[in-house]
């Protein structure tokens, strides 16, 4: 992993950044590589693990596939993929659903607040013009 080595610590990556941070599985890289070979790994990878394979499956799986290619055999292209965390599929999209939740609360809360503040705000004007336009009509008296 490319990063810097802290004593005591190991290697501070952004693979690390990213588990703690809560990441189920990250999949990085431990050298450089070609952006063909990287595209045609990722490419099976990602074909693979949307037709619900587990992810470490679908890296080897994606990694077999460029073994059996011609183009990118050589281990450079392939081996330098490594897959960190748990293996399986991941289908649960809770928080997504619940930050989509608390938006749509909150943007009807604010859309609520708004009306209210208008109708107030309007109520407010109608009672002042009633008390101006009111205070005109009244005699006033004479106090002598």
């Amino acid at each position: 992993a490319v990063g810097k080595v802290i004593s005591g610590e190991g290697v501070y990556s952004l693979r690390r950044a990213f588990q703690e941070a809560g990441a189920k599985a990250v999949l990085s890289t431990l050298w450089p590589t070609s952006d063909d070979g990287a595209l045609y790994v990722m490419k099976e990878f990602y074909r693979l693990y949307l037709n619900k394979v587990a992810p470490q499956s679908a890296l080897r799986n994606a990694q077999l596939q460029c073994i059996a290619s011609e183009q990118y055999a050589h281990p450079y292209y392939w081996a330098n993929f490594v897959m960190i965390g748990i293996d399986r599929h991941f289908t649960e999209h809770r928080r997504t659903k619940t930050i989509i939740k608390l938006q749509t609360n909150f943007c009807f809360y604010i859309a609520v607040t708004i009306g209210l503040l208008a109708v107030i705000t309007i109520m407010y004007c109608i009672w002042r013009i009633y008390r101006i336009t009111a205070s005109r009509r009244r005699p006033r008296r004479n106090r002598y």
